[in-house]
């Protein structure tokens, strides 16, 4: 459990994997956990991309790199927005505005999803994982607006 909810932890060692699915961009996923970025997945969307962290911050890859120059805070809740040259990244400060708006290219997920490794099991991620939720479109600013009470109400964390 983190913060008395159940959670999915890795020690860089474990993750989890969806059966296989496919979904073309444009398509949005909140992931909202505990994260210690050291260069490795977060998540990997099979066959088409996938969310890494280091250093430098947050990074989407759906073919074309870049990255939201936050370091998650504990917990973080980051949203990804697969939509080609709008695609987005940001932590804990995607409701109204903040993050990284940039081309990460026009990769699908075409073989399922994945928490903290790739789907062969390699560049494990260390942390706790919560919650991951996804819809089928580019986040509207209603969904965000929806997405950050859910997460005020349920996790008592603030996104801006």
């Amino acid at each position: 459990a983190y913060d008395n909810k159940p959670s999915i932890q890795s020690t860089a060692a474990m993750f989890l994997a969806s059966g296989a699915f496919s979904q073309a961009q444009p398509f949005s996923v909140w992931i909202v956990g505990n994260f210690v970025l050291t260069g490795v997945t977060i998540a990997d969307f099979a066959g088409g991309g996938s969310v890494t962290g280091n250093s430098n911050g947050v990074n989407l890859n759906m073919g074309s790199n870049f990255f939201d120059p936050v370091n998650p805070a504990s917990p973080s809740v980051i949203l990804v927005i697969a939509n080609g040259a709008s695609s987005y990244v940001g932590v804990n400060d995607w409701a109204a505005s903040g993050g990284t708006t940039s081309n990460a290219g026009a990769g699908s997920l075409t073989g399922g999803l994945s928490i903290f490794a790739n789907q062969g099991g390699t560049g494990g991620g260390v942390g706790k994982c919560l919650e991951i939720l996804g819809v089928p479109r580019a986040a509207t600013a209603g969904d965000r607006t929806a997405m950050a009470s859910y997460v005020l109400t349920r996790y008592g964390k603030t996104i801006t």
